[in-house]
């Protein structure tokens, strides 16, 4: 589908933040309320879930000891937030993606909404579950999987608290399916060289020591001399 035509949000987290609504990309860097930017990516890489009033401004101001002021910070930066998504939107509309109720604040997920780590995530688990049974189409997921990811989770807050475990699960997922591909490639193709420059690619900044993650020294590097036939 052409992305003009498309209806919902997308969202892309594996890198920099970017951020497209019913086919229009928004320009992040432009808005105004960086605490909109960080409260959407919070909320985002939670879809559905409610989220507590006090856990977002705990979140957006940790030192903060007035909660009253703190409430009504929250209460401006979700309005930003609202019209930013959706401009247009009438004073007595719903709000398609960022809802309300009894001090629980979430990203509905039936806006439609997608992000590229869920997709990424879907497909990981996907081509996990089919390496043995379908290793072809596993090999096929997993490659969709790598494409989708540009750099680490939320790569512009690499010293936000809350990022920080979210990104070391989706970089751990990433060498592991990296090298289930390259395992692949090299098992389906007999590709040495190529299931080689897959693990290579992994991007991220120093994410293990010398660029590689420990399980590769302890099947990648034996399986290729193997089959290169080096001693």
């Amino acid at each position: 589908m052409d992305t003009a035509t498309r209806r919902g949000l997308e969202v892309y987290l594996l890198g920099p933040l970017r951020v497209v609504v019913d086919g229009r990309e928004l320009d992040v860097a432009a808005w105004k309320s960086k605490r909109a930017v960080t409260l959407f990516k919070y909320l985002i890489t939670r879809c559905g879930e409610r989220v507590p009033r006090d856990v977002l401004v705990e979140l957006l101001w940790p030192e903060s000891d007035d909660g009253d002021k703190s409430t009504h910070n929250l209460h401006t930066v979700i309005y930003y937030l609202r019209r930013t998504l959706e401009p247009g939107l009438g004073r007595y509309q719903e709000q398609r993606f960022l809802r309300q109720a009894h001090g629980l604040y979430w990203i509905e997920p039936g806006a439609p909404v997608w992000t590229d780590a869920e997709e990424f995530r879907w497909l990981v688990r996907r081509a996990d579950g089919l390496r043995h049974r379908d290793p072809v189409e596993a090999l096929e997921l997993y490659r969709r999987a790598l494409a989708l990811y540009r750099d680490d989770f939320c790569s512009e807050d690499l010293y936000e608290d809350w990022a920080v475990t979210v990104r070391e699960r989706f970089r751990e997922m990433y060498f592991a399916a990296a090298l289930q591909a390259a395992q692949l490639m090299v098992d389906i193709e007999n590709d040495v060289a190529g299931g080689g420059g897959a693990w290579r690619a992994a991007p991220g900044p120093g994410a293990f020591p010398g660029g590689a993650h420990p399980a590769h020294t302890g099947f990648f590097l034996p399986a290729g001399r193997d089959r290169a036939g080096g001693p």
